[in-house]
C-alpha cells in the first residue's frame, strides 16, 4: 500500500506539480463554476460561518447545501479561520490540494479494495492508481470541485464489501459507512443521491443472495443509508426557509447515461484516434463516464468467461457489479420513460437530481475493479503470452491515463488575479482611493447578471460577474447578483424588480440597511432600467471598464413616493369606471378591465383568485375597430412546481376570426414582476383590420389575473387588497 501511495503522489506530482508547489497561484477553472465554487467556499469561511451563504443573492442569501460549497468542508475551514489559524490566504490552495489528495486516496481505497478481493500486490497496485487516474471525476476539476473527490465512491464501496464479507464486526462497519455517508451527503447532495441507488441496488441484488448471515449485512447496509437519507432531510426542513424552488429543474431526461460516454473515450489521444476511424460522436459533459477502453473492450470477455465457469467472482464483486449494471441502466432514464416518471411521483425530491448521468461513475468503479481482477485472474502470467497481453493492456491503459491527465493538467488557469489579494487591480484601486468598503451593504453588477433557476435569467455582463465576485470576496461586501440552479422564484424574480424603471415597486427595499449599494458598471451596454439606477448614483471612480457609484437605497422608490403624491392630488378628480379610477376624459380609452375574481379557478395575483387555461386554449381579447395605439397588460404566474416556462402564441385577428399574423410572444426580455407573476405587455400592431387578439400557451397550461387593455397615453388607478396600489395595472406603492 506504501509503493501504492508513493507511485500516486510521483504521478501527482508529474501531471500537476505546478498547482502542487504554488496551489494559491492556480484555479482549475477561472470563471463560471468553478470561480463560484471556490468563492462560495471562501466567503462562508471567511465571513460567514452559519447555514446561509451570504455572499450571493443578497439580501436573501443561499442556504449552503444549495451554493456547491461543500457545507461541511466550508464549515471546518471556517472554524479553523475563526478560532485557530488565519487560512484566508490560502482557502484557494487548500480547495486545490483536496481535489488532488482525493486521487491518491481513490488509489488506496480500490487497492484495498483488490487485496480484499484476494488480488496479488503488484497487481492490485499497477490496476488501483490506473483506476483512480482515469477516474471520470477528474473531469469535475472544470469547476464541479465538490464532485471531484474521486475517493468517496471506492470509499463507500470498501465499506459495503466489508459489512457483505467480514465475519465479525459487521457494525462497526455499519457505523463506518453511517458516517461515511453523512460527511459525503454534506460535501455535495449528489453523493447521497448515487449512494442511494447504488445502496438500494446492493440491497435489492443481496435480497436474492445466498450470502451467509444475509439479513444481519442487508440490515447493516440499509439502515445507514436510511438514517443518512433522514438526517439529511431534517436539515433541508429546519433551515431551508424557502418554499418555491424550481421543483422540477430541466435537464432530468437530457442529463443522463449514454453508452458512447460509457464505452468510448471522449478525452485525449484516444479519443481522436476513435473519431478519426468512426466519425464524431460528441458526448455531452454530463454523460461522459468513460470506464477506458480496456475495460471497455474485455467487459464482454469477462462476462463470457464468468459463464462459461472459466473463473470464479467473489459474491461481493459480483454484487456489486450487478448493482452497478442496474444503477447504470437508471442513470439512462429508461426506466423512468417507461413508467412514465412513477418513481419521482412517489419520491418528488428526486426530480431535484436532474444530473442522472452522474451515475455512471459507479459502473466506472464497479467495472474498472471487475476487469481488474479477471486480468488478474485469468490472464495470470504463467507463459509468456498471458504476460504479453497483461503488459499490453496495462500499457493501454497507461497511455489513456497520461492523455487523460496531461488534458486536465493543460486547462490550469494560472495567475489568479481575482481571489488573489496582492494581484486584484481592482480592489487595489478601490484601496487607493481610500473608498470604505464598510460603508456598503452590497455590490450590485451592472449590466445585470443573475442567474437563479431556470424560470429566470440575465446574463448581460457575464465577465464583469468574476470581476464582481473576486472584489466581493475580497472585501466581505456580498453581492446582489448571483449564480445558482434552485433559488427561490419569488425571491429572484423581486430581484428583476430594480431594473425593469422607476414606477415598479421594489419589494426588496424593506430587506435592505441604509447603507449605500456600491454599483459595479460597465457603460457599454446599460439599458432604461439600469440607467435610472446610475441618474440615482454617485459616481465615485473609473478604473479599466468599470465604473463605481454609490446607490442611495432611498433613490429607489423616490419615483413611487412621487406616483403616490400625484395620486393623492388628483384623488377628487377621478371617477370610477370597470373597476378603475381615472380622469373622466380617458373613461373611452379603458377597453376592458379584468380582475378573474369571480372565477376564482387559479391561484390569485391580487383579490379572491386567477383565471386557469389549458394548453392551447385560446384566451380572446376583444380590441374593436377604430382603436390606436392599444396595449394588453395581463399577469401570468410564473408556477416553480412546473418544469419551463410557458410558449406563449399572440395571433391578431379579424371579425370572422380569420388570420391576419401571428407571433411567438417574447416576454421575459424585461418584465414587469411582482411576486411570483409577471406582467405580459403586449402592443397591439397599428392594422385597421385587428379586431381581436388569440392568445395562448402551446407547451403547458398557465394561470393570469388582471387583465387591463387601454389606449396608451392613459392613467389608471387601482387599489388591490386594501393597500396595493396600482397604475396602469403595474403596483407602484403601498398605499398607508
Amino acid at each position: 500500500m506504501g509503493l501504492t501511495a508513493f507511485v500516486s503522489i510521483m504521478l501527482l506530482v508529474a501531471f500537476y506539480g505546478k498547482i502542487l508547489l504554488s496551489p494559491n497561484d492556480f484555479l482549475f477553472y477561472s470563471h463560471g463554476d468553478g470561480l463560484k465554487n471556490y468563492y462560495t467556499v471562501g466567503y462562508y469561511a471567511m465571513y460567514d460561518g452559519d447555514f446561509q451563504v451570504t455572499g450571493t443573492h443578497y439580501p436573501y442569501g443561499e442556504l449552503n447545501i444549495y451554493t456547491d460549497n461543500q457545507p461541511i468542508i466550508s464549515h471546518i475551514l471556517y472554524l479553523v479561520n475563526a478560532y485557530f489559524i488565519d487560512i484566508s490566504d490560502h482557502i484557494v490552495g487548500i480547495l486545490n490540494y483536496l481535489m488532488l489528495l482525493s486521487i491518491l486516496l481513490t488509489s488506496l481505497f480500490v487497492f484495498k479494495i483488490l487485496k480484499h478481493l484476494n488480488s496479488e500486490d503488484i497487481f492490485a497496485m499497477v490496476f488501483s492508481i490506473l483506476i483512480a487516474f482515469l477516474s471520470p471525476q477528474i473531469l469535475r476539476f472544470e469547476g464541479h470541485y465538490s464532485l471531484s473527490y474521486a475517493a468517496f465512491i471506492p470509499w463507500v464501496m470498501f465499506l459495503m464489501i466489508k459489512i457483505l464479507d467480514t465475519r465479525r464486526n459487521i457494525s462497526a462497519w455499519a457505523i463506518a459507512l453511517f458516517a461515511s455517508l453523512l460527511f459525503q451527503s454534506f460535501v455535495h447532495t449528489y453523493y447521497l443521491f448515487i449512494h442511494i441507488c447504488f445502496g438500494g441496488a446492493v440491497l435489492f441484488v443481496l435480497f436474492f443472495s445466498n450470502f451467509p448471515n444475509k439479513w444481519k449485512r442487508w440490515l447493516s447496509i440499509c439502515w445507514p443509508l436510511v438514517a443518512t437519507t433522514m438526517l439529511f432531510l431534517v436539515y433541508n426542513m429546519t433551515y431551508d426557509t424557502v418554499p418555491d424552488r424550481p421543483a422540477s429543474p430541466w435537464g432530468i431526461s437530457h442529463y443522463v447515461v449514454k453508452w458512447q460516454g460509457t464505452f468510448l473515450p471522449n478525452h485525449g489521444f484516444f479519443a481522436d484516434l476513435f473519431r478519426s476511424i468512426y466519425g464524431d460522436y460528441n458526448v455531452q459533459f454530463e454523460s461522459q463516464g468513460h470506464i477506458g477502453v480496456i475495460a471497455s473492450l474485455l467487459l464482454a470477455c469477462s462476462i463470457i468467461y464468468y459463464f462459461r465457469r472459466r473463473w470464479n467472482v467473489q459474491k461481493s464483486l459480483l454484487t456489486f457489479f450487478i448493482a452497478s449494471v442496474g444503477v447504470w441502466i437508471f442513470g439512462t432514464n429508461w426506466l423512468n420513460e417507461i413508467t412514465n416518471y412513477a418513481l419521482y411521483d412517489i419520491f418528488p425530491k428526486f426530480r431535484q437530481f436532474r444530473g442522472l448521468g452522474r451515475l455512471s461513475w459507479v459502473f466506472y468503479y464497479a467495472t474498472t475493479i471487475l476487469i481488474a481482477i479477471f486480468i488478474s485472474r485469468v490472464w495470470a502470467p504463467k507463459k509468456r503470452v498471458q504476460l504479453i497481453l497483461i503488459i499490453f493492456a496495462i500499457g493501454i491503459w497507461l497511455i489513456e491515463v497520461f492523455s487523460y491527465n496531461a488534458t486536465s493538467a493543460s486547462r490550469l488557469h494560472p495567475n489568479n488575479h481575482r481571489l488573489d489579494k496582492d494581484k486584484n487591480q481592482i480592489v487595489e484601486h478601490l484601496n487607493s482611493i481610500g473608498i470604505d468598503t464598510t460603508k456598503y451593504q452590497s455590490i450590485l453588477l451592472l449590466p445585470y447578471y443573475f442567474v437563479g433557476n431556470e424560470k429566470f435569467a440575465m446574463q448581460r455582463q457575464i465577465n464583469g460577474m468574476w470581476d464582481a465576485m473576486g472584489v466581493s470576496y475580497l472585501t466581505g461586501i456580498p453581492l446582489i447578483n448571483h449564480l445558482g440552479s434552485r433559488t427561490s422564484v419569488k425571491q429572484s424574480m423581486t430581484q428583476f424588480q430594480l431594473f425593469k424603471d422607476s414606477i415598479i415597486l421594489k419589494q426588496v427595499v424593506p430587506d435592505l440597511n441604509e447603507k449605500d449599494i456600491l454599483l459595479m458598471v460597465d457603460k457599454s451596454n446599460i439599458n432604461h432600467g439600469e440607467g435610472f439606477l446610475l441618474h440615482s448614483s454617485a459616481h465615485l471612480s473609473s478604473f479599466g471598464i468599470f465604473d463605481f457609484y454609490a446607490l442611495p437605497v432611498k433613490k429607489l422608490d423616490e419615483a413611487n413616493q412621487a406616483i403616490l403624491a400625484h395620486y393623492h392630488q388628483i384623488t377628487d378628480s377621478l371617477i370610477q369606471h370597470r373597476g378603475l379610477h381615472i380622469l373622466p376624459i380617458d373613461s373611452v380609452a379603458i377597453i376592458s378591465h379584468e380582475t378573474y375574481d369571480e372565477e376564482s379557478i387559479g391561484p390569485p395575483l391580487f383579490g379572491n383568485g386567477g383565471m386557469r387555461f389549458l394548453k392551447g386554449e385560446h384566451i380572446p381579447f376583444y380590441i374593436g375597430s377604430g382603436r390606436k395605439n392599444v396595449k394588453i397588460r395581463l399577469w401570468l404566474h410564473v408556477d416553480h412546481e412546473v418544469m419551463g416556462m410557458p410558449n406563449i402564441i399572440v395571433k391578431w385577428v379579424r371579425e370572422d376570426n380569420s388570420l391576419i399574423s401571428m407571433a411567438q410572444l417574447n416576454y421575459q426580455e424585461d418584465p414587469y414582476i411582482f411576486n411570483d407573476w409577471l406582467m405580459l405587455d403586449i402592443d397591439i400592431p397599428h392594422d385597421e383590420e385587428i379586431r381581436k387578439c388569440l392568445f395562448y400557451s402551446d407547451n403547458m397550461d398557465i394561470e393570469v389575473d388582471h387583465l387591463l387593455i387601454y389606449e396608451s397615453g392613459v392613467e389608471t388607478y387601482q387599489v388591490v387588497d386594501d393597500s396595493i396600489l396600482l397604475q396602469n395595472n403595474v403596483p407602484v406603492h403601498i398605499v398607508n
